[in-house]
């Protein structure tokens, strides 16, 4: 989407990621006017490329990832979370919740098995935790990029940002 400025909007973002570059990016162009240089810009919280930690972050779910198709979460739907801190996973997948040990490398979280709480929800509830669970699982790639974070089991994933 265009707005009135001229920016071209990407669908994921949200209103308050919107309004946070607008500042960052008035708040550099007012530096440059002054003569003032600012070689790097973190926003507090950002994760920036890659190299970006997803430790001590509460992570909320965006998108499902099932091979080439994209879902976001229906509506009706308690939104899961993930977090990661000190070796562990805590998991709120949509109807359960649970936690796990995870080891974490550069792009790859390896993840035990997470004991799960053991309710029984509506059927749009359970088709979100399976898949969640199911790329919660084992060895599984990861890449933090600015403030989202995509999770990768084969071709399923997850597509979160900081809740």
């Amino acid at each position: 989407m265009v707005s009135a400025t001229g920016y071209h909007r990407n669908d994921n973002e949200t209103e308050t990621e919107l309004k946070t570059k607008f500042t960052l990016i008035t708040a550099v162009i007012g530096a440059c006017t002054v003569g003032l240089v600012a070689p790097q810009v973190t926003l507090a919280g950002d994760h920036g490329g890659s190299h970006g930690s997803i430790e001590g972050v509460t992570w909320q779910l965006d998108t499902l990832l099932d091979g080439d198709v994209a879902s976001s979460v229906p509506v009706g739907v308690r939104t899961p979370t993930v977090t990661v801190n000190a070796g562990a996973l805590a998991l709120d997948a949509g109807c359960n919740t649970g936690s796990g040990d995870v080891a974490v490398g550069d792009d790859e979280l390896a993840i035990g098995p997470l004991i799960m709480t053991v309710m029984l929800c509506d059927e749009s509830s359970m088709g979100v935790e399976n898949h969640v669970l199911g790329v919660l699982t084992g060895t599984v790639d990861y890449d933090v990029d600015h403030r989202r974070l995509t999770i990768m089991n084969g071709d399923d994933g997850l597509i979160l940002h900081p809740a």
